[in-house]
């Protein structure tokens, strides 16, 4: 949406909160697991959550550019997701997860390596 029409659009105020993961550090987690002694049940989560208008001001600033952020009306309730990850970090004191930011711009330049008819 960015590419094709610089702009995105958002449910309501767009300050929900997520917690996202970056896809390799699952991937590294599962090998941690997989690899070890470990058995039960955690949340795979980084326990830092981001209001979709602020996930969008760092996309913004790693693409460079500007877009429009358009609202549109909500159809469903506003659903904060936070989790509380302290068993994972007891039992793999040493994993660190990838910094939001970090993550965002990893992706974009790995797209743009991949897919050339991307542009800034």
């Amino acid at each position: 949406s960015i590419q094709e029409n610089r702009r995105v659009n958002v449910w309501g105020d767009a300050l929900e909160l997520r917690d996202f993961v970056f896809v390799r550090d699952v991937a590294e987690f599962v090998r941690l697991v997989t690899m070890g002694e470990f058995g039960g049940t955690l949340n795979l989560a980084s326990g830092q959550s981001y209001s979709f208008l602020r996930i969008l001001e760092i996309i913004q600033s790693v693409l460079s550019c500007d877009f429009e952020t358009v609202s549109i009306p909500r159809t469903r309730p506003k659903v904060d997701q936070g989790f509380d990850i302290r068993k994972l970090q007891s039992s793999f004191p040493d994993f660190k997860f990838t910094n939001f930011m970090s993550g965002i711009r990893d992706t974009y330049h790995t797209i743009l390596e991949t897919e050339p008819r991307i542009s800034k």
